[in-house]
């Protein structure tokens, strides 16, 4: 049911934007707040998995965002992260301060993602992938949180190495009171 929730959810997201029915709200807001949030809803699929997912992130951090556009992104970064882990892996959340932005990672110890597969990740070309343990996905996720990066002046990038794992990374404009 959480699945098919988060599943939903992201479809009705990126529906709505795709009409032009986004309503940005760019506000100072706690990244840890955020994180804790995305985060605490992903930790019986991670368990399942035996993933252990750990974050560090100082609790007076903020970013100027659009609150419900980061907790998506966040909570489909860390279900990707999962999705992609085999049983008994790993999973960091961190976020500092970078200079004028506000940089989060996700970090796994996943499969990481095939070489051919990069340059279209952020898009529709892209096909859903199984995860390790047959998890399917709609394959807009990535796609989403690219526009909803875009939405609040933001960037989303990756590394990975396969076999190895993928950390995905978001900057947005730090906020300084």
């Amino acid at each position: 049911t959480k699945y098919t929730s988060d599943l939903l959810l992201n479809l009705l997201s990126w529906a709505k934007s795709q009409m032009g029915g986004v309503n940005v709200h760019l506000a100072a807001v706690n990244v840890k707040g955020i994180v804790d949030k995305a985060a605490i809803n992903k930790i019986p699929a991670a368990a399942k998995k035996n993933i252990k997912l750990t974050y560090s992130i100082n609790p007076s951090l903020k970013a100027i965002a659009d609150a419900d556009m980061l907790h998506i992104i966040i909570r489909n970064l860390v279900n990707n992260a999962i999705k992609f882990t085999n049983a008994g892996g790993d999973i960091y959340i961190k976020a500092a301060r970078a200079d004028n932005e506000v940089e989060i990672s996700v970090q796994d110890t996943g499969i990481g993602i095939p070489k051919d597969k990069r340059n279209s990740i952020f898009s529709l070309k892209t096909e859903s992938t199984f995860g390790t343990d047959n998890e399917k996905g709609i394959g807009i996720g990535l796609m989403m949180c690219k526009d909803f990066m875009n939405y609040q002046n933001g960037k989303i990038w990756f590394e990975s190495t396969e076999g190895v794992g993928t950390t995905f990374f978001i900057s947005l404009p730090v906020a300084l009171r």
